[in-house]
């Protein structure tokens, strides 16, 4: 899928990759990442490295932003070669800019949705958002709520920290393991400059 292509989706499906600039005051309502493989992938296991490291680049830029999201969306389109139609899906959440939240809801869907082919780009995008921090409260919390909320809560302190730390010395300075794994994208992508060619990765140094 061309750029052009990439654009005409994006904005038939409401994602907004638009770079604000002082002299555009209008908020986004969404933040998108999405890029074209170097090659087919066509083993499920490096799309899904692929589409883990996406959401947690838009999870980065979610924080950076102070921004939540209350829907996510993704799509995997096709080589040339493969007919299939293009994997797409969106699902409403709780006001969330975690990455283990992210990556957990698109691996879910991609996971309901993909059948085997040969992929050739994906896009990942946060929808509908809010200024953070927003929270739900409730006079009746459960232990096992009480549990999850101190969960989610050591995980923000992580992410927080995480951030922090790439703020000062780049993206890539601190990576999982799966960063060496065949198919990550996470260190090319990160030497890219701009636009739909960083697919999203710019703001977030």
């Amino acid at each position: 899928m061309k750029t052009i292509g990439l654009q005409l989706f994006f904005h038939a499906n409401g994602i907004d990759e638009t770079s604000i600039h002082d002299h555009y005051s209008k908020a986004s309502t969404s933040f998108g990442n999405s890029q074209i493989l170097p090659r087919d992938y066509v083993h499920q296991e490096e799309v899904e490295i692929v589409l883990k490291e996406m959401c947690e680049q838009v999870a980065v830029r979610l924080r950076k932003e102070q921004k939540e999201a209350t829907s996510i969306s993704f799509f995997v389109g096709f080589s040339r070669q493969d007919p299939r139609p293009t994997v797409h899906a969106s699902q409403k959440v709780e006001p969330t800019n975690g990455t283990a939240v992210i990556q957990k809801l698109v691996i879910q869907m991609f996971r309901d949705r993909f059948e085997g082919g040969a992929v050739r780009n994906v896009g990942i995008s946060a929808n509908g958002l809010i200024e953070a921090p927003f929270q739900l409260l409730s006079l009746f919390v459960d232990m096992e709520d009480q549990t999850e909320i101190k969960r989610q809560h050591q995980e923000e302190k992580i992410q927080g920290a995480m951030d922090a730390i790439r703020k000062n010395q780049g993206f890539t300075a601190i990576q999982k393991a799966t960063i060496l794994k065949k198919g990550s994208r996470a260190i090319e992508r990160s030497k890219l400059i701009g636009g739909h060619s960083a697919g999203g990765l710019e703001g977030l140094d």
